[in-house]
C-alpha cells in the first residue's frame, strides 16, 4: 500500500505574487507539511521556468511539478 502524499499548488501569480514571495510561503514553515510542491498556472505563465527552477534550488528534497 503507499502513502498518501501531499500537493500544494502556489499559484497568485495573476494578482501580483512573485517568485520570491512563493519561496517565502513555502519556506515558513509550510514545506514541511507537503510532498509535493506544484508550480502553479498562473506562475508558469508570468515566471516561465524560473519559478520551476527557484522551486528545485529552494526545496531539492522535494517533488516539484
Amino acid at each position: 500500500m503507499s502513502m498518501i502524499q501531499l500537493q500544494l499548488a502556489m499559484d497568485g501569480a495573476y494578482d501580483g505574487r512573485t517568485v520570491e514571495e512563493a519561496v517565502s510561503i513555502l519556506s515558513n514553515g509550510v514545506q514541511e507539511q507537503v510532498d509535493i510542491i506544484e508550480v502553479g498556472t498562473s506562475m508558469i505563465y508570468r515566471w516561465g521556468m524560473a519559478g520551476v527552477q527557484a522551486m528545485k534550488q529552494h526545496f531539492p528534497h522535494k517533488l516539484i511539478l
